[in-house]
């Protein structure tokens, strides 16, 4: 995620680029493809200031309480 421009936030799972949240992107739910693609399975992607974190963190079993 970091070669993405993605930097770690404190919550496992959580990647952001300032544009773009991307929650639950754990090893078992990122796949690299013998193409080279990554494929997201199950991750939840919001546009970053748009209260997605918030969501995330009151929805989400993984997130930090």
């Amino acid at each position: 995620m970091e070669q993405l421009g993605f930097r770690k936030e404190q919550d496992e799972g959580y990647f952001t680029n300032s544009n773009y949240d991307i929650f639950d992107a754990v090893p078992n739910n990122v796949l690299k493809g013998e193409d080279g693609h990554l494929y997201f399975i199950d991750t939840i992607i919001f546009k970053s200031g748009t209260g997605g974190y918030d969501t995330y963190h009151s929805l989400s079993p993984r997130a930090s309480k």
